[in-house]
């Protein structure tokens, strides 16, 4: 008798549309939620990945407390250079100062903070690539390595 009145359920037209329906949404939905997917991670992709690194430093061949380095991940930029306290930080990796470089893919750049300036935790570090912000964040918040 249970399975009579199942079987005159599902045999009327208006629910086989129903669930002929709510089956096309439920596809429709996952396929859309795939598509967020594939968007979100190529967005991910096209942001840049900027990661800060501080380390001291000696006295060769600029007198400074610390270094920022800068790695890059996933784009190349044609010139990067980097403030602290909105001073212009000096590169010295090609053995002049500099205060713009090219950064490749997967590659470091490290900024020099010359002895005359004032360490304060609370200073920002603005990293600039092609002469946007890529990256902002306090001083005493990089990740000191050695």
């Amino acid at each position: 008798m249970f399975q009579l009145q199942i079987n005159a359920v599902f045999s009327s037209p208006e629910t086989i549309s129903i669930i002929i329906a709510g089956s096309s949404l439920l596809v429709a939905l996952l396929a859309l939620i795939a598509q967020y997917n594939d968007w979100f991670e190529a967005r991910r992709e096209r942001k840049p990945r900027v990661s800060l690194f501080k380390f001291e430093d000696l006295k060769e061949p600029l007198d400074s407390h610390w270094t920022i380095q800068v790695r890059y991940e996933n784009r190349p930029f044609e010139s990067c250079s980097a403030c602290y306290a909105n001073n212009r930080l000096p590169n010295t990796d090609s053995g002049k100062l500099d205060y713009s470089k090219p950064l490749v893919i997967g590659g470091n750049l490290n900024f020099r903070v010359p002895r005359g300036l004032e360490i304060k935790e609370g200073a920002w570090i603005e990293v600039k690539g092609d002469g946007r912000t890529v990256r902002k964040k306090q001083f005493g918040a990089i990740q000191p390595i050695r």
